[in-house]
C-alpha cells in the first residue's frame, strides 16, 4: 500500500446512496488518469446511514467531492468483507495487502 494513501469516512442517508454513488462516478471520471481512488461501502448502521470509505493517493482531484459530502479523514478500515463500490480495482486490491 502506498504510504500516501488518505482515507475518508462518509455517511450517507439510505435515501441518498444512489445519488452519492452516481456523483462519485462522475467525479472519478473527471479526475485525470491514473485514478488511484477507491470507494468501499458498508450498508446501514444503527442510524440507518450507509457508511462509505474512500481511499486515495490523489486527494486534490477528489477532495471537492469529499468535502461536498462532509467526509472526514479516518484510519484505514478493516477491508475484510467491505465491498468495492467503485473506483480502481487494482488500486483497491493493493490496499488489502
Amino acid at each position: 500500500m502506498s504510504p500516501n494513501v488518505q482515507w475518508y469516512k462518509i455517511s450517507i442517508s439510505n435515501n441518498k446512496w444512489l445519488e452519492f454513488e452516481e456523483l462519485f462516478d462522475k467525479a472519478l471520471s473527471e479526475a485525470p488518469a491514473p485514478r488511484n481512488i477507491a470507494l468501499f461501502g458498508q450498508s446501514s448502521n444503527s442510524s440507518n446511514d450507509n457508511i462509505y470509505y474512500l481511499a486515495t493517493d490523489e486527494e486534490k482531484y477528489i477532495l471537492p467531492f469529499i468535502q461536498s459530502f462532509s467526509g472526514n479523514p479516518c484510519d484505514s478500515p478493516n477491508l475484510a468483507g467491505l465491498p468495492l463500490c467503485s473506483g480502481d480495482a487494482i488500486f483497491a486490491d493493493s490496499l488489502k495487502s
